[in-house]
């Protein structure tokens, strides 16, 4: 299970890259930066393409920004 919430833009971070965004919890709890690929497979899996790695959680809509939370 995994808690969804409601106003997702309050939690992703403004200016960072979406890439940065998912790459923090390999950094916290793996002591490791992933893998390009790793990173691709990762936004695949929610039905995102690798190309949303290069953007900013402002210039994604709200159900893109909460396939990013899921990811």
């Amino acid at each position: 299970l995994q808690i969804v919430f409601q106003n997702i833009a309050g939690s992703l971070h403004p200016g960072k890259l979406v890439r940065s965004i998912l790459s923090r919890p390999y950094q916290l709890y793996d002591r490791r930066t992933p893998q390009e690929q790793e990173l691709v497979d990762l936004v695949r899996s929610v039905g995102l393409k690798p190309e949303y790695l290069a953007k900013r959680s402002p210039a994604l809509s709200g159900g893109e920004r909460q396939r990013v939370a899921l990811a």
